[in-house]
């Protein structure tokens, strides 16, 4: 009885502490959920961070989540950084993947190495290696050919900077 108290008592504080915008009480009473494993407020947590504009908080929920192992977390990660309005706030939210089984969205995590910014597409990268022995056949193939288009690309590029360098230099 004593626990669901504490834990329902955490809960409002927790509530509260988002409603008002207290974000250093927020932080403390995240560390103390990640402390204690609590994981009374998971999925609290969770609509929090499918539905917050605050990049900081939902980071920090996506961290504390990820710190408790909480893998019903992982599709709406994988929303989020799919999604338009974490557009360079999306690293912390791949990093916070790395405890969990994410490799049923392989697929995104691949894609981002194409299309993301440099720290979405190390990250992504990141978690890729973890897995690598793991990625089924289908995928791998799709994204050597991928690949291969990219390098093509690439190499027109070269050649066309390579023509414009001369051009501004006659």
């Amino acid at each position: 009885m004593e626990i669901e108290r504490r834990d329902s008592l955490l809960l409002k504080k927790l509530e509260e502490s988002i409603l008002n915008n207290k974000m250093d009480e927020v932080t403390n009473l995240l560390d103390e959920i990640v402390t204690q494993h609590d994981t009374i407020c998971n999925g609290y947590l969770i609509e929090q961070l499918r539905t917050t504009e605050n990049h900081l908080l939902r980071n920090q929920i996506a961290l504390t989540l990820s710190d408790l192992k909480c893998q019903e977390v992982v599709d709406v990660i994988i929303e989020l950084i799919q999604d338009p309005r974490t557009d360079g706030n999306r690293g912390t939210l791949i990093y916070a993947l790395e405890p969990l089984n994410y490799l049923d969205h392989i697929d995104v995590l691949l894609n981002l190495c194409l299309t993301g910014n440099f720290e979405v597409k190390l990250q992504s990268l990141q978690l890729i290696k973890q897995v690598k022995g793991n990625i089924p056949k289908k995928i791998r193939k799709k994204y050597k050919e991928r690949l291969k288009e990219e390098k093509e690309q690439l190499i027109d590029r070269k050649k066309f900077l390579k023509e414009l360098k001369k051009q501004i230099n006659n």
